[in-house]
């Protein structure tokens, strides 16, 4: 694919200064925030379910830099919780396919550059133990499929350990993930409209790691509280490599109207290093079953 040389510069400097913007951005590969709102820890009952994400935010403009809009969606990310267990932990799986739009401009509608299309796929596999007292945990491994695109950066498969801890009761809902990555090192910068541009393959990439928060009271089937995550380079993959992070809060509101439940989130950073500026953004959670087993009958014996 080619791209015309202002669209080039464009996106290049922007991405090379804004850091992350999608699941396959330069320092995390996962997006920041895109779990908190959810007790990842405690799984739903046994069966097949969707969760669609949508979000989007606006970062900086910052020292001079353009203003860059992104939006993520994932609106096939299936989970199947499973009959099976290891060690006392049921065991699941999940797949997610995400798609991204990248505006670099002046703002909403006044851009030099606009970038959308496939960013990544992420495979994953864990287990999640009941621990009583309403605590539980989970661990997960996953991998992304390499990716070459406006929108993608890493063209090599990697790697994600991720470790959830959580506390789920009728009043409260609180959860916490530690997640990261390992990076590669290479002689090339991730930014992907400068590589698929002149057909060069994203080399490099950053090691990260990535906290998770998500603490809501709840009222019977309605719940609200707060929202906060935070992500950091954990390497440098290059020579004059600056590392990236960010921390950011917000609020989340959920209801679980059966059929689906809904959580709504706003967010903004409180702190950021290297990113391109403070970042506000709106997210959109939908979880709704896709199968379940049915619930075994009852057998009358007659005499």
């Amino acid at each position: 694919m080619r791209l015309n040389s202002k669209v080039v510069v464009a996106g290049f400097s922007a991405l090379s200064l804004w850091g992350w913007a999608t699941e396959s951005y330069a320092t995390s590969q996962a997006l920041p925030g895109i779990t908190t709102g959810i007790v990842t820890s405690a799984l739903p009952p046994e069966g097949i379910y969707n969760i669609v994400d949508v979000n989007w935010g606006a970062r900086g403009p910052y020292n001079g830099g353009p203003e860059v809009d992104l939006g993520v969606g994932v609106p096939i990310h299936p989970l199947w919780v499973t009959p099976f267990q290891i060690l006392g932990g049921r065991v699941f799986f999940h797949e997610q396919n995400v798609w991204s739009q990248v505006g670099i401009g002046n703002g909403f509608g006044h851009t030099a550059a606009n970038l959308r299309g496939y960013a990544t796929t992420e495979l994953g596999t864990g287990a999640s133990w009941t621990l009583g007292n309403g605590f539980h945990a989970a661990i997960q491994e996953a991998v992304y499929a390499p990716a070459n695109s406006e929108v993608s950066l890493r063209d090599y498969w990697s790697f994600q350990q991720k470790f959830m801890f959580g506390y789920l009761t009728p009043e409260w809902a609180l959860n916490v993930e530690v997640l990261g990555g390992p990076g590669r090192d290479g002689p090339l910068q991730n930014v992907a409209p400068a590589n698929v541009a002149f057909g060069q393959p994203a080399t490099a990439g950053a090691a990260w790691g990535n906290l998770n928060l998500t603490a809501l009271k709840r009222f019977g089937k309605l719940e609200f509280g707060l929202v906060g995550f935070g992500s950091t380079d954990l390497s440098s993959p290059y020579t004059g490599y600056k590392r990236e992070s960010q921390f950011a809060l917000g609020g989340a509101l959920g209801y679980d109207f059966e059929a689906v439940k809904v959580v709504a989130k706003l967010t903004r950073d409180v702190y950021q290093q290297n990113e391109g500026g403070y970042e506000t953004r709106a997210w959109g959670i939908l979880i709704f079953p896709l199968w379940r087993p049915e619930a075994p009958k009852a057998v009358i014996a007659k005499y």
